[in-house]
């Protein structure tokens, strides 16, 4: 049980992430990429840092 739910936590950020990339570009245009690559990178940063400090104080 324990294997099939890592194998399932591992494996569906990897078909996530494709499809989110590909909706992007389908929204915006070519030059707003940038910086909503920029805007994403930060956001993931910041989840990050205060997900790291909140599970270090729990």
């Amino acid at each position: 049980m324990v294997f099939a739910v890592l194998f399932l936590r591992s494996a569906v950020p990897r078909f996530f992430f494709p499809a989110e990339h590909g909706m992007v570009q389908g929204i915006l245009k070519k030059e707003d990429y940038t910086t909503a690559a920029g805007l994403n990178q930060l956001v993931m940063s910041l989840f990050m840092l205060f997900g790291n400090g909140l599970g270090v104080l729990a």
